[in-house]
């Protein structure tokens, strides 16, 4: 039976991944106590006990990972963008220790299919079909002078769920700091750029950013949200 370790299994990837893996009979989920999934300590040990490990972590956070494994026996499949080589393989080789392979991001996809057909890449096809690759969720920090109380800010909220929000949807969700009359959002950045955020807000009567109001929809606004005249 394979044995695979997820690390990051509470994400959006880890998640998707962990519930097409444990369907299986074929594989045995490692996995790490809630209180402790940041201790590097028990991390290392789970990926010292495991055939596959899959990184569903953000860039910095899979290179730091990455050095756990630097004597372990398991195949390292990285979902990220942290360790896609130069040459287009998507593999690297750790340094140290047992030098490890290192499937990175999208471009490990040919890598997968032929460990697949060599009898080694039963979790690592599976990661294909469950389109565990590079986290795609990003969160822009945005600047909104004239949002000076709750009502303004609903107002950019709106704006922003025309966009497209709930399952499905490229907005992943919305918070304010009143005080600094900022917000930040998260988005699927492969779906929607961060143009496409600021243009729906200026559309809505509200500068953003580097972005000046449409004129015409913030004299539409209510006076305590269209910022100093």
């Amino acid at each position: 039976m394979v044995k695979v370790f997820i690390v990051g299994s509470a994400g959006t990837t880890g998640l998707r991944l962990h519930s097409r893996l444990k369907q299986r009979d074929d594989v045995e989920l490692l996995e790490i106590d809630e209180h402790l999934r940041k201790d590097q300590k028990e991390i290392e040990k789970l990926i010292g006990l495991s055939d596959f490990v899959f990184l569903c972590l953000p860039d910095d956070a899979a290179r730091e990972t990455a050095e756990l494994a630097k004597e372990a026996r398991a195949r390292i499949i990285d979902t990220s963008s942290a360790h896609r080589a130069a040459d287009g393989t998507g593999r690297r080789r750790l340094t140290g220790g047992r030098g490890n392979g290192i499937v990175g991001g999208t471009t490990g996809g040919e890598w997968m299919k032929r460990k697949w057909r060599a009898g080694i890449g039963l979790a690592a096809l599976l990661a294909l079909s469950a389109g565990c690759f590079r986290n795609t969720i990003s969160e822009m920090e945005l600047d909104v002078p004239a949002m000076k109380t709750e009502a303004c800010a609903n107002l950019v909220a709106d704006a922003v769920a025309t966009l497209g929000v709930g399952e499905g949807g490229v907005i992943h969700g919305i918070r304010f700091d009143m005080a600094q009359r900022k917000a930040w959002v998260r988005f699927d950045n492969v779906r929607l750029g961060r143009r496409n955020i600021e243009v729906v807000i200026r559309h809505a009567g509200f500068a953003v950013n580097d972005l000046p109001a449409d004129p015409e929809a913030r004299a539409k606004l209510a006076p305590e949200c269209r910022g100093d005249e």
